[in-house]
């Protein structure tokens, strides 16, 4: 038997190209739905869909949108034997804007939650990369210590483009570097729970 990929981290990565989420931000002033005013340790500027600052239509489009994709996104991991869906929903919602010395410090989306979405709405040449760190980095660290080489990368960088979607777990560590330009850019992100028959929550 030759390489194995143990353990590999589920990405799902697309373009949406023209989509109703992209419609329904165009109709907004994205001014009144961001402010720097709010815990994380960075410096961009945040809207949350549960702080009422986006419009409550907002959440509707975006789960609709995304649905089909979070379908094709699980249907590798879900087995005839799972228990069946009863309800997929957005638990949360914000919109982020970045400006070439914007970041985002590393985290989770830590909670009930299983699935993050980031969707890119507007972006520049030289924009803030979003960064995945390795799962297994801390072991992996402590390896390479021990032995002097690593088999594998701390960290995947996603250039993501205008209008590309990731779907990644909620799990998984993840930033946002300062850009290399000035410019803006424009984020949605949220979680997404899916309840199952019988499940605890």
């Amino acid at each position: 038997m030759g390489r194995l990929n143990l353990f590999e981290t589920p990405i799902y990565l697309i373009n949406l190209m023209d989509n109703p989420i992209q419609r329904a931000l165009d109709s907004i002033n994205i001014d009144e739905h961001v402010s720097k005013e709010h815990l994380w340790s960075c410096s961009v500027e945040t809207g949350f869909y549960n702080k009422n600052r986006l419009p409550e239509d907002l959440q509707s489009v975006v789960l609709s949108t995304l649905l089909p994709h979070v379908f094709e996104y699980i249907r590798p991991y879900k087995l005839p034997t799972d228990k069946p869906i009863t309800d997929i929903s957005i638990s949360s919602m914000w919109l982020n804007r970045y400006d070439g010395s914007s970041y985002q410090e590393v985290h989770a989306h830590e909670g009930a939650d299983q699935i993050a979405f980031n969707y890119v709405y507007k972006t520049y040449d030289g924009a803030p990369v979003f960064q995945a760190l390795d799962p297994l980095k801390q072991a992996d660290k402590y390896l390479k210590t021990l032995n002097g080489f690593s088999f594998s990368p701390a960290y995947y960088n996603f250039e993501l483009g205008q209008h590309e979607l990731l779907l990644f777990p909620t799990w998984l560590y993840h930033h946002v570097l300062k850009g290399e330009s000035e410019g803006e850019r424009i984020t949605l992100s949220g979680n997404i729970r899916i309840q199952c028959e019988g499940a605890v929550t």
